[in-house]
């Protein structure tokens, strides 16, 4: 999906500006690509967007990191016709764009992310203050919209796998943590189920998330709930993707003790 991914000037807060459509895409690298994107203005009054591509990764936690010279970044073999645009209120344009991927390209998924910015309106001249008077002070929420593209070559093969697993018992909290690295070489959309069951098989309390994780990126999955009493327990770890595949089955074994975490 597009999403927000910064403003500037940010007072007051209003609705973004303008809109993208389509939000996705997903196309083989096996011959050139083009289509095109469509920008609508939705304000009242005439915008100016520049459109790059970037290569984004996100941190283990999930904080969105820029990288220069990924071996995955798609932007690379990407041209834009326009660059910057001027769109009249409630108006159209149409942003082309092509993918020419070299020959010899390994297989897999690549990625980047094309950046809609708004740019900042010239400004006009103002009229000479007079003294004593007082200055207004205008302040523009600016949009910036982030379309994240696929392009693949060869099968899909989704494959996750669960690293480093970290059991913190508190006064009144039981928290789990793993990492989950996408060694596949397609991005996932995931749904983690966790349960945490006594001895007898029971479960106590149930989690639901659902996140991406792109290709070779590691995520810190987390799982909280309140304290049990003493006792020996697990916490069951199923991951599902889009297709209802499973890709992550495991179990953390939890051992609360008399007083732990008080």
């Amino acid at each position: 999906l597009a999403f927000l991914l910064g403003v500037l000037y940010a007072l007051p807060v209003s609705a973004a500006s303008f809109q993208v459509s389509p939000t996705r895409f997903e196309f083989p690298l096996t011959k050139r690509f083009t289509n095109f994107f469509t920008l609508t203005n939705n304000s009242g009054q005439s915008v100016r967007i520049r459109i790059y591509p970037k290569f984004i990764q996100f941190s283990p936690d999930r904080k969105i990191e820029e990288k220069v010279g990924h071996p995955l970044d798609l932007s690379r073999w990407m041209v834009f016709n326009p660059r910057l645009v001027n769109i009249r209120p409630k108006q159209k344009r149409t942003i082309r764009f092509s993918v020419r991927p070299p020959r010899d390209l390994s297989g897999g998924e690549y990625r980047a992310v094309i950046f809609f910015e708004e740019m900042p309106a010239r400004a006009a001249a103002q009229p000479q203050q007079a003294q004593g008077e007082s200055v207004k002070l205008q302040l523009k929420l600016l949009t910036r919209l982030g379309v994240t593209i696929y392009g693949m070559i060869g099968e899909r093969n989704p494959q996750l796998q669960a690293g480093e697993r970290r059991v913190r018992i508190e006064k009144d909290q039981l928290t789990v943590t793993a990492m989950v690295e996408n060694t596949g070489n397609v991005h996932v959309s995931l749904n983690i189920k966790a349960q945490l069951q006594d001895e007898s098989g029971d479960t106590l309390s149930e989690n639901v998330q659902s996140f991406s994780i792109q290709r070779e990126q590691n995520v810190r999955w987390s799982f909280a709930t309140k304290k049990p009493e003493k006792g020996k327990f697990r916490l069951l770890v199923t991951g599902t993707g889009k297709e209802k595949q499973e890709l992550l089955n495991f179990a953390i074994p939890i051992d609360v003790g008399a007083g732990q975490g008080s």
